[in-house]
């Protein structure tokens, strides 16, 4: 399905059961695979190639040659660049764009550098901006993006040092022994221990 104002060029291909919205522009040598669904006013510049079952919101730009590999979700207003050095090619160099593997989330407001990989399965938090290859099955977000289950990885390993120095329950006695007795003691007790 083809919706009102849709611009398509020459040598583009669109998937069985796909739906491209109003107002999207479709350049030269643009692939779409099969049940994909594109959102109104998106931006597909040329040799783009979509997989399979793939959803992209609106207001996106998939710069020259990326590829989106089947049952990737791209938001709102994402963004993505193939040349960090803002300026005009030649016919001669190559460019680099951004490569989004199978499974990958990414949210709304997302900027993509050139050449960065978004690894299977990872979800990209709203706003960020991808300046480096983001490995599968994490979770970015952040200007710059950072992937947070290195952060969560130490805080488990610190809590299980915590925890076999004995260190969670003298947490937990002082918190109940401060505030475990007054109104709203649980809560309190559970805020404070947390804290420590």
């Amino acid at each position: 399905l083809v919706r009102e104002g849709v611009i398509i060029c020459s040598g583009t291909t669109i998937g069985e059961n796909s739906v491209v919205g109003h107002g999207v522009v479709l350049r030269r040598g643009v692939r779409i695979g099969r049940d994909t669904v594109i959102s109104h006013n998106t931006t597909i510049e040329r040799e783009v190639v979509i997989g399979d079952n793939v959803r992209i919101s609106a207001l996106t730009h998939l710069t020259v040659a990326c590829l989106l590999e089947d049952d990737v979700e791209i938001g709102a207003r994402v963004v993505t660049i193939n040349d960090n050095e803002l300026r005009w090619r030649r016919a001669d160099q190559v460019l680099k764009p951004p490569i989004f593997r199978r499974g990958c989330r990414v949210g709304s407001g997302v900027t993509v550098l050139s050449g960065i990989e978004v690894g299977e399965r990872t979800l990209v938090g709203a706003g960020a901006v991808v300046t480096r290859n983001l490995p599968a099955n994490v979770v970015a977000y952040g200007v710059p993006a950072y992937v947070s289950s290195t952060y969560i990885f130490l805080f488990i390993l610190f809590g299980a040092f915590l925890e076999q120095a004995g260190m969670i329950s003298l947490f937990n006695d002082f918190a109940m022994g401060t505030v475990g007795h007054t109104r709203g003691g649980p809560a309190k007790v559970s805020v404070i221990s947390s804290g420590l």
